[in-house]
Protein backbone atom coordinates (compact mmCIF):
# COMPACT_ATOMS: atom_id res chain seq x y z
CA UNK A 1 0.00 0.00 0.00
CA UNK A 2 1.07 3.74 -0.05
CA UNK A 3 0.22 6.76 1.57
CA UNK A 4 0.95 10.29 0.69
CA UNK A 5 4.06 11.98 2.45
CA UNK A 6 4.60 15.39 0.83
CA UNK A 7 4.69 17.96 -1.52
CA UNK A 8 6.39 20.28 -3.33
CA UNK A 9 5.27 22.80 -6.41
CA UNK A 10 5.75 20.54 -8.22
CA UNK A 11 6.00 16.69 -6.86
CA UNK A 12 4.13 14.77 -4.73
CA UNK A 13 5.93 12.13 -2.67
CA UNK A 14 4.13 8.90 -1.65
CA UNK A 15 5.72 6.23 0.54
CA UNK A 16 5.61 2.58 -0.47
CA UNK A 17 5.02 -0.17 1.68
CA UNK A 18 5.78 -3.56 -0.08
CA UNK A 19 5.99 -7.17 1.80
CA UNK A 20 8.05 -10.05 0.70
CA UNK A 21 5.88 -13.24 1.73
CA UNK A 22 8.36 -15.68 0.84
CA UNK A 23 10.52 -13.81 4.32
CA UNK A 24 10.53 -16.15 6.56
CA UNK A 25 9.43 -13.35 9.30
CA UNK A 26 6.90 -12.51 7.68
CA UNK A 27 5.73 -16.45 7.60
CA UNK A 28 6.18 -17.28 11.06
CA UNK A 29 4.38 -13.64 12.55
CA UNK A 30 0.56 -14.12 13.46
CA UNK A 31 -0.09 -10.80 12.73
CA UNK A 32 0.84 -10.62 8.98
CA UNK A 33 1.10 -14.20 7.49
CA UNK A 34 -1.98 -13.63 6.41
CA UNK A 35 0.03 -12.45 3.57
CA UNK A 36 1.39 -15.97 2.71
CA UNK A 37 -2.10 -17.51 2.15
CA UNK A 38 -2.72 -18.47 -1.43
CA UNK A 39 -5.83 -16.10 -1.71
CA UNK A 40 -4.61 -12.94 -1.59
CA UNK A 41 -1.80 -13.45 -4.39
CA UNK A 42 -2.08 -10.66 -6.75
CA UNK A 43 -4.57 -8.49 -5.02
CA UNK A 44 -3.24 -5.51 -7.05
CA UNK A 45 -4.40 -7.29 -10.29
CA UNK A 46 -7.93 -8.11 -8.89
CA UNK A 47 -8.27 -4.13 -7.26
CA UNK A 48 -8.44 -5.49 -3.79
CA UNK A 49 -5.88 -2.62 -2.51
CA UNK A 50 -6.85 0.41 -0.88
CA UNK A 51 -6.00 2.83 -4.11
CA UNK A 52 -7.63 0.01 -6.12
CA UNK A 53 -10.93 -0.07 -3.82
CA UNK A 54 -11.30 3.59 -4.34
CA UNK A 55 -10.87 4.13 -8.19
CA UNK A 56 -13.68 1.32 -8.15
CA UNK A 57 -15.78 3.87 -5.99
CA UNK A 58 -16.02 1.23 -3.02
CA UNK A 59 -15.17 3.70 -0.26
CA UNK A 60 -17.87 5.67 -0.51
CA UNK A 61 -20.92 4.54 1.90
CA UNK A 62 -24.02 3.18 -0.31
CA UNK A 63 -26.05 5.99 0.95
CA UNK A 64 -24.01 8.14 -1.27
CA UNK A 65 -24.68 5.81 -4.13
CA UNK A 66 -28.12 6.29 -4.59
CA UNK A 67 -28.64 9.17 -5.96
CA UNK A 68 -25.61 8.14 -9.19
CA UNK A 69 -26.84 8.16 -12.85
CA UNK A 70 -29.64 5.27 -13.21
CA UNK A 71 -28.96 2.54 -15.37
CA UNK A 72 -30.75 2.19 -19.37
CA UNK A 73 -33.45 -0.75 -17.89
CA UNK A 74 -34.01 1.77 -14.66
CA UNK A 75 -34.59 4.96 -16.45
CA UNK A 76 -37.29 3.45 -18.75
CA UNK A 77 -38.72 1.84 -15.83
CA UNK A 78 -39.23 5.78 -14.14
CA UNK A 79 -40.74 6.98 -17.59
Amino acid sequence: NSYWVGQDSTFKFYEVILVDPNHPAIRNDARMNWICKPVHTQRELRGLTSAGRSSRGLMVKATALTSSALSPRQLEASQ
